[in-house]
């Protein structure tokens, strides 16, 4: 009776943690959506906003130019596709963990990819989030089993600032300081 309740649990488990990154995987999209579509949109200058007969106050020309050029955000292009990544991974470890013809060792194994899935989420989110907390404008934190990768976004990141995200990511992921490589993206 106990293994059929804990098998219960760790499907309801596996289902949960499916949704939790597919709906994480949606919002990223979403948000990626929203902003192409506000960066697809004319801008509105000053010919396009006058009234007929009023003369445009400056070069529509002039106006471009001073415009951002658009372009896609390096942040949310990165964490759009490991979401969507990371739900491809746990989709074919559920699939392989609740296939009636897996081995039951093969089955344990899934069990143990798939919170091993679970943990390095959460770990990764950790850490951006204690970075974010430190007044870093953003970051990307990618936990692998050779280490750890993050870039930050920043002015100008400095030694102090680099020990600092070094010691916040060790602390938040538990991966030896060694193992940690920073990189500074500016956009």
């Amino acid at each position: 009776m106990r293994q059929r309740s804990d098998r219960w649990f760790l499907q309801l488990s596996y289902v949960m943690v499916g949704l939790a990154v597919v709906a994480l995987a949606i919002s990223s999209a979403v948000s990626v959506r929203r902003s192409r579509m506000a960066e697809a949109q004319p801008p509105i200058t000053a010919q396009t906003a006058a009234k007929p007969g009023d003369e445009p106050e400056e070069p529509v020309e002039a106006m471009a130019e001073a415009l951002p050029q658009a372009g896609t955000d390096f942040f949310e292009e990165f964490r759009l596709e490991r979401e969507r990544e990371r739900a491809l991974e746990i989709e074919t470890i559920q699939a392989v963990a609740e296939s009636p013809d897996t081995d039951r060792e093969v089955r344990r194994e899934a069990q143990a990819a798939l919170l091993a899935s679970v943990n390095r989420a959460r770990r990764e989110f950790d850490a951006e989030s204690m970075i974010l907390a430190k007044g870093y404008a953003d970051a990307i934190v990618s936990v692998t089993s050779e280490g750890v990768s993050v870039v930050v976004k920043s002015g100008r990141l400095e030694e102090v600032g680099a020990r600092a995200i070094g010691d916040i990511v060790a602390r938040a992921t538990g991966v030896n300081l060694g193992r940690i490589t920073i990189a500074e993206r500016q956009e």
